[in-house]
């Protein structure tokens, strides 16, 4: 009996080892799929995106000041002719694909951190 006691407690002592690394690894995993740091350094290419789309995003939130020629919103050519208008439209065009190609690559990569998250975006998107 005296050999089966020592055979428990080792057991026990072994698995409370285990679980302490395993828990160790977890909360290096959580720690690091938070830390900025370590997303930026994994997904460069995915954090500059998102960067540059929430810039894009910051911008367009923010109100215009009227130019000189009195338009707001709109990028202003230095002619005068319709070529400016044309410009105009196509950095709108523009921008409005990159907020678009942003929010899809944010939203891909919120659902890889937070599963779930895809059906919750929609959900607060569709206004229910």
């Amino acid at each position: 009996m005296g050999s089966t006691t020592y055979q428990i407690e080792r057991e026990l002592q072994t698995t409370r080892s285990d679980l302490s690394e395993n828990l160790g690894e977890l909360k290096d995993r959580i720690k690091d799929t938070f830390d900025w740091r370590t997303q930026v350094n994994e997904r460069p290419g995915t954090m500059l995106a998102l960067a540059f789309g929430g810039g894009v995003l910051l911008s367009a939130m923010i109100p215009k000041h009227r130019g000189r020629t009195g338009q707001t919103g709109q990028f202003e050519a230095a002619t005068s002719s319709g070529a400016s208008s044309e410009t105009a439209k196509t950095i709108n065009a523009l921008k409005g694909a990159v907020v678009g190609a942003a929010v899809t690559k944010a939203s891909a990569f919120m659902e890889e951190l937070l599963p779930g998250f895809k059906e919750e975006f929609a959900k607060a998107k569709g206004g229910r």
